[in-house]
C-alpha cells in the first residue's frame, strides 16, 4: 500500500510502498477514506518525537475490508467506521471498563512505528474501539470527530457551569472545537484570542462572541474584562507553545485553566503564583468511545457540524508539501487527506 512515511525532522515525508498492516483477532482492517493532519503530528515531526519509519494519522474514517477472527460488535465488510487512535490490549481492568485511554499497553496509532497511522491506504484498528458511521454523516466530517472529541472530553473534565464565561486561546481545530462546545453547553460569554486573521474569522463563524487580536492584546483576560465586563471563569489553552507561567500571571483568582495545546517544549514556572490565586489546572488526555458516539449522533441529527474546522482537502501525493507548509506559520485549520 502507499503511505506518507516520516524519516526525520529535517526531511519531508516520503510517499512510498509499505506493507499492508497485519491484523489481530480483535482488529479490523480499514480502507482509509479520509484522514486529518493533526497539529500533534507536526509537533512530533519537528521535535523528532517518533522513530523513523512512522506513518502518522490518528484522525480518520474508513471502510472495513477485513475482520479479525474474534472481532466484537455488529461489524461487517463494507461498513463505514471511525475508531479511537489506539489499539488497546482488551484485557486489563481499564479495557474491561471501556476506559481504553487508560490502558497501559495501548498501541498509539500514528505515533509508533509499530502502529502505522492513516496517512496511508489502509489502517489497523481495534473492533473494541470502533463505531459505525451513520449513512447521513459525510466521511470527511467523520474524520473530524476526533478533534471534536478532544474538546468534548476537556469540557466534561473541567465541567463549567451553564452560563460560564469562557476564554479560549488559539483558533486551530481544538480551539474552534472548544468554541462549539462552549456554545453547545450554554456558556454565557465565549471569547477567543488569535493572531492569524483567517483563523480569527473562523472563530467568529464557529460562534465566538468576541475575537481578540492576540498581536494587539497581550493580556486577553484584561481585554475580555474591558470588552465584556466579565472575567473568564475558565481558560482553555489551545496553542501548544510554552505559556503556562503566562497563564498563571493573567488568570483571575479561582479560575480554572485547561491545557489542550499538547506543548512538547519545557518551561520554567513559579507554582506559588497559581497557589496564591487558588487556581485549578486540568490537563486532559484524549477521549473515549462515549465521546465519539455522542458526536456521531449529533452529526447525524444535524445538531453539530464541522464547519469551519476543515480548511482544505488534499490527495496523498500532496501530503509531503502541505506537511512542510504546516511547520511554518500558516492560514490552515484542519487539512483532510482524501484517500479514496
Amino acid at each position: 500500500m502507499r503511505a506518507a512515511v516520516y524519516y526525520g525532522k529535517e526531511q519531508p515525508l516520503v510517499i512510498e510502498e509499505v506493507s499492508k498492516p497485519d491484523i489481530g483477532p480483535l482488529d479490523l482492517l480499514l480502507k482509509v477514506s479520509r484522514c486529518g493532519i493533526c497539529g500533534s503530528d507536526v509537533h512530533f515531526a519537528q521535535e523528532q518525537g517518533v522513530a523513523p519509519g512512522t506513518v502518522f494519522g490518528h484522525e480518520f474514517s474508513g471502510v472495513i475490508e477485513q475482520l479479525g477472527s474474534s472481532a466484537v460488535g455488529d461489524f461487517k465488510v463494507g461498513d463505514s467506521v471511525i475508531a479511537l487512535g489506539g489499539i488497546p490490549c482488551g484485557e486489563c481492568p481499564a479495557c474491561l471498563n471501556q476506559a481504553f485511554a487508560q490502558c497501559q499497553s495501548i498501541g498509539l496509532i500514528g505515533c509508533d512505528v509499530n502502529f502505522a497511522g492513516a496517512y496511508s491506504e489502509y489502517v489497523r484498528v481495534s473492533s473494541l474501539a470502533s463505531l459505525k458511521v451513520p449513512e447521513s454523516v459525510d466521511m470527511s466530517d467523520a474524520a473530524v470527530v476526533e478533534p471534536l472529541a478532544v474538546g468534548l472530553n476537556a469540557w466534561r473534565k473541567v465541567a463549567p457551569q451553564a452560563g460560564a464565561d469562557v476564554l479560549i486561546l488559539g483558533a486551530g481545530p481544538i480551539g474552534l472545537a472548544m468554541v462549539k462546545w462552549a456554545r453547545f453547553f450554554g456558556a454565557a460569554n465565549v471569547v477567543l484570542s488569535e493572531m492569524v486573521p483567517s483563523r480569527m474569522e473562523r472563530a467568529r463563524q464557529a460562534g465566538a462572541d468576541l475575537v481578540l487580536d492576540a498581536k494587539q492584546e497581550k493580556n486577553p483576560v484584561e481585554a475580555m474584562v474591558r470588552e465584556t465586563g466579565r472575567s473568564p471563569t475558565v481558560i482553555f489553552e489551545c496553542v501548544g507553545r510554552p505559556m503556562l507561567q503566562h497563564l498563571f500571571d493573567i488568570a483571575p483568582h479561582q479560575s480554572h485553566l485547561c491545557l489542550l495545546g499538547a506543548c512538547m517544549k519545557s518551561e520554567s514556572i513559579n507554582i506559588s503564583t497559581a497557589t496564591l490565586k487558588d487556581l485549578s489546572l486540568t490537563i486532559p488526555l484524549g477521549y473515549g468511545v462515549e465521546e465519539f458516539a455522542f458526536i456521531l449522533d449529533l452529526l447525524a441529527r444535524e445538531k453539530m457540524d464541522t464547519q469551519p474546522l476543515i480548511s482544505d482537502e488534499i490527495s496523498l501525493n500532496q501530503v509531503p508539501e502541505i506537511f512542510e507548509a504546516l511547520k511554518q506559520p500558516n492560514d490552515h485549520c484542519k487539512v483532510i487527506i482524501d484517500l479514496t
